[in-house]
């Protein structure tokens, strides 16, 4: 009889362990799947967010870009007015015509204004390298609060930029309305 109890209580103690040793394997294939979920969920929103920032960041880009090609095509505009006030000089210069005094004067002045301006703005034109240097840096971070104050800032300047450009086009107006 004793070795039947024996027998009974280990079968039991095995059945027990078995039972047990099952349940804690389940359990953890379970975890193990609902972690590797997350892990998987987690990977997809840190892509979307990549996707996000990146197509951000694109946006950004294009409206500096836009407002960079606004003040190439008003330095043209400028180029072309002072390639039509070295015109009208050498044709004054060449009929031997001269101008008076306040005349001579006001063209000094004005140029003084230009060259201001134009110092100026070659002054701007490190700060916008700056500015893309430091995006750039934001864009490998991911940093999306650096990356826009960046922008905000070369808008800013770029805006700046066509201000001052709008100034010199002015004064050359001026100056071809002096002149001729």
């Amino acid at each position: 009889m004793k070795k039947m109890q024996l027998i009974f209580i280990v079968s039991l103690l095995v059945l027990l362990t078995a039972t047990t040793a099952f349940a804690t394997g389940q359990q953890t294939e379970t975890t193990t799947s609902i972690s590797s979920t997350q892990v998987q969920e987690k990977i997809g929103q840190k892509k979307q967010e990549v996707i996000d920032f990146k197509k951000a960041a694109q946006e950004k880009s294009a409206l500096a870009k836009a407002a960079a090609e606004e003040n190439k095509a008003l330095l043209q505009i400028i180029n072309a007015k002072r390639k039509e006030l070295a015109q009208v000089y050498a044709d004054l210069k060449e009929n031997g015509a001269t101008f008076d005094i306040p005349t001579l004067e006001q063209m000094a002045k004005y140029r003084r204004q230009i060259r201001n301006l134009t110092d100026e703005l070659q002054e701007s034109k490190g700060s916008i390298h700056d500015y893309i240097e430091t995006n750039k840096k934001a864009l490998k971070s991911l940093d999306y609060g650096v990356l826009e104050t960046m922008y905000a800032d070369i808008a800013e300047i770029q805006s700046w930029r066509n201000n001052q450009l709008n100034e010199i086009s002015q004064i050359l107006d001026e100056m071809l309305a002096l002149v001729q």
